[in-house]
């Protein structure tokens, strides 16, 4: 049996997931090589050189993420002309088991892995076990009935539940037997997949479900301005048609600070605001001294709402402030917030900033 050891996965998983991706140049999130979450028992795929292993160095793979409801006996074969590897961690890295060949001695060299696993959110590599190895294979899972639970009106559900749509601002026919695009904040394209959720400022709390990323055609996600908290799932960086995400002004909601999932976003045509998980980003004297400036010519201390201004906070948790990847401020938004006054000089200086709205205020000047 040739194998890598568990211990030495557990290792390098974390450091093999950054290095893997930066030597393809982020490629990733632009080739299909992110996760793929199944959706069926059996997946047709093929390797190539623009998306490298974690587990093997100098290999090739594909990715894919496994849910389960409720316990299952799960058999994942992996069966190839090109001689298989195949690992099987749970969605946080560790390490659950790995398997080179089913019978060495009949020279088979495909790959099987048999396991009972709890419910939860799991993640296969198939790779290869020769370096540098190109060619086709397929992926098989039993056990576990794939087939009825990604539906769009099932993830769609999984996200009511997760984030308390009863107390929603609009839930207009959420749960009903309705057309999905008649569901308050739901827009579907010509296949009635959907394709469209605008769920800002409406009151949802809690955690984004993993199901969400089952929605394979969604091209826009907007849930600013709630409540909502924890780590955005791995699962959505399967919404390889996005091209706006807007997930900022949130209670605690951030993305998970890994290469997979960062080069995801910076895939996205439009990514317009949202924290990374971690230690809070530096903040820039340019953009604390205009934003200073803004605060003092408009009266601040009589704002609507002034959360957290003037404080240590990160600039992205002051009230109406959101920030890049580098921690500049993008984005002003102070529609209605009683500013009065003239807007400062000092404005000219946010040289990252891309978006302005002071409307419905009582400002004055040029």
């Amino acid at each position: 049996m040739r194998a890598i050891t568990a211990s030495t996965i557990v290792i390098a998983f974390a450091f093999l997931i950054i290095a893997s991706f930066m030597a393809s140049g982020g490629a990733a999130a632009q080739t299909g090589c992110g996760i793929q979450l199944l959706a069926s028992n059996t997946v047709q795929g093929s390797w190539t050189s623009d998306c490298p292993s974690q587990n093997r160095e100098n290999s090739y793979a594909r990715f894919y993420s496994l849910r389960l409801t409720e316990p299952a006996e799960v058999t994942i074969t992996l069966e190839s002309e090109t001689d298989p590897y195949i690992f099987l961690h749970t969605e946080q890295g560790e390490f659950i088991a790995e398997n080179d060949d089913i019978d060495l001695a009949a020279r088979n060299y495909n790959s099987r892995i048999v396991a009972t696993l709890e419910r939860g959110d799991y993640t296969i590599e198939a790779t290869t076990y020769e370096e540098g190895a190109i060619g086709d294979f397929t992926l098989t899972v039993t056990g576990v009935d794939l087939s009825s639970s990604n539906t769009d009106r099932d993830a769609l559900i999984a996200l009511y539940h997760a984030t308390g749509g009863d107390n929603w601002d609009h839930n207009r026919n959420w749960l009903t037997d309705a057309p999905l695009d008649d569901w308050s904040g739901v827009s579907t394209d010509s296949d009635g997949r959907v394709s469209q959720l605008e769920l800002d400022e409406d009151n949802l709390t809690g955690e984004i479900p993993t199901e969400l990323g089952n929605l394979s055609n969604l091209e826009e996600l907007n849930i600013y301005g709630n409540r909502l908290t924890g780590k955005l799932p791995h699962s959505l960086t399967n919404l390889t048609q996005l091209t706006y995400f807007s997930f900022g002004r949130n209670a605690g909601l951030c993305a998970p600070n890994d290469a997979v999932f960062l080069a995801w976003l910076k895939s996205i045509e439009e990514y317009a605001d949202g924290k990374i998980c971690g230690p809070p980003l530096p903040r820039d004297p340019r953009d604390i001294a205009a934003l200073t400036a803004l605060y003092n010519a408009t009266d601040g201390d009589n704002w609507e709402s002034n959360d957290n201004w003037l404080t240590d906070a990160p600039l992205d948790e002051w009230y109406g402030v959101d920030a890049d990847f580098d921690g500049r401020v993008t984005h002003l938004s102070f529609q209605q917030e009683n500013l009065v006054g003239h807007i400062p000089t000092e404005l000219g200086d946010m040289d990252k900033l891309e978006w302005i709205n002071f409307r419905g205020n009582e400002l004055t000047g040029h």
